[in-house]
């Protein structure tokens, strides 16, 4: 069969058209990276198998209230020769006489009173796994975090990336009408090589932009714990909520997950102070069992002997002296609480200064937001008019380059003044503990 050039055309652009649906990037909404985030991120993960963990081990076996109940069993059997003399004169003379022997037992063992270190212990086990949920909710805050800021960063650049582009566009304009005023003499050569050089520079950094923005795609993918090779573009831009307020940050601030760990810490280790002075007081035990004994041998005085019973009793301990192990115990342990404490004292004061800092970055970048917002457009505008007058000889080339620029820092001052306002803004939501709650 033959095709025509207007058919052959039509079937190539149509093939083009669907491979480019075929290979469209996956547009990967916020939302969508960080339910696959706390799905699949290795920190959250890890951290769900430790609060599984404490779980499980906050039981009353754990912190010893229930007995423990073993059941034993042996038989053996053994061939020998035997040759007996009596008193009398008489005697047994075997070859290979068997003997069996078979004994059985069930025993059971109750520490009915330890001091009360079994309460200790379940008090410290409860404070364990509500420790263990804690440090689920700082890591899930955490990936939350880093999910945003990585997102944001990215949605950012690929903006960033457009102004790149945009700027690329008109010195590429700025070449060729540099190009067309040198072949009529209008311009010196100096002018149309800067014009090259400048539009070499342009291109340069948006190669540079490229990378920048593949680097944070891999970055993103994995902490949502994806292939690292998977494209994607986003879809959601960093907007700021309402401006926060700093009172009623620094209120919430003391509620924060990581402080109430530290207190944690400082009831598990008082709970260990507890456990070493009931170390002083008695213990007592029960104790019983069932055993069951059963022999046999072709060569004896006595053939067969069988025995079964039950023995119970209990069992006290009264320390008196362990060569001052517990003294030295106790002082140890309240050197642990001490340290619990100036721990909780020395991240109180952490937190405040990171929350003083950070509130101090939020505000100054939600002030200059305002203005570069305005300094971009007018850059903008300035440009546009700038290449128009630039077509008809108005201004030079070197002037609509110092244009070009003063329309790229705008732009790149704007764009960061909103990530560093957006990231402290996070990071104020974090710490306060609100991340997860205002997503």
């Amino acid at each position: 069969m033959r095709f025509n050039k207007p058919t052959i055309f039509f079937l190539f652009a149509l093939h083009i058209s669907l491979s480019g649906d075929l290979i469209a990037q996956e547009i990967l909404t916020l939302d969508k990276a960080i339910q696959l985030g706390m799905e699949n991120n290795y920190d959250v993960k890890f951290t769900e198998l430790e609060v599984s963990k404490a779980r499980e081990l906050n039981s009353l076996g754990e912190a010893g209230f229930l007995p423990t109940i073993d059941a034993t069993g042996s038989y053996s059997e053994s061939s020998q020769d035997a040759d007996l003399t009596f008193n009398d004169g008489g005697g047994i003379s075997r070859t290979g006489a068997k003997s069996t022997n078979l004994n059985a037992a069930i025993t059971a063992d109750w520490e009915v009173f330890d001091g009360t270190k079994m309460f200790i212990a379940k008090n410290k086990l409860e404070e364990l796994e509500l420790a263990a949920d804690l440090s689920l909710k700082i890591a899930a805050q955490n990936t939350l975090s880093g999910i945003l800021l990585t997102y944001y960063q990215l949605s950012l650049e690929e903006q960033r990336l457009k102004v790149y582009e945009e700027i690329t566009k008109v010195s590429e304009e700025r070449v060729k009408l540099a190009e067309s005023k040198s072949k009529i003499g209008s311009i010196s050569g100096i002018e149309l090589s800067r014009a090259k050089v400048d539009f070499n520079g342009d291109q340069s950094a948006l190669i540079q932009q490229r990378q920048t923005i593949s680097e944070l795609k891999t970055a993103l993918n994995v902490y949502i714990g994806r292939s690292a090779e998977i494209e994607f573009t986003t879809s959601d831009t960093a907007e700021l909520k309402e401006e926060l307020i700093y009172d009623d940050l620094k209120q919430l601030l003391f509620n924060n997950n990581s402080l109430s760990l530290v207190d944690m810490n400082i009831r598990v280790a008082q709970y260990e102070q507890k456990s070493i002075f009931a170390d002083r007081l008695p213990s007592v035990r029960l104790n019983a069992a069932y055993t069951y004994a059963e022999s046999t041998t072709e060569a004896g005085f006595v053939q067969a002997n069988q025995n079964q019973g039950i023995t119970y009793g209990v069992t006290a301990n009264i320390p008196i002296f362990n060569g001052f192990d517990l003294k030295r115990r106790n002082q140890i342990s309240a050197i642990n609480i001490d340290q619990r404490k100036i721990e909780y004292d020395q991240l109180k004061n952490s937190l405040v200064a990171q929350l003083l800092n950070t509130f101090q970055l939020y505000s100054n970048n939600m002030k200059q937001i305002e203005f570069e917002k305005e300094s971009k457009s007018l850059a903008k505008n300035n440009l546009e008019v700038s290449l128009k007058n630039y077509e008809v000889g108005g201004i030079s080339s070197f002037d609509l380059r110092d244009i070009q620029i003063a329309y790229a820092n705008a732009e790149n001052r704007y764009i960061e003044a909103v990530f560093n306002a957006k990231s402290a803004e996070i990071e104020l939501l974090r710490i306060t503990d609100q991340l997860i709650e205002t997503r």
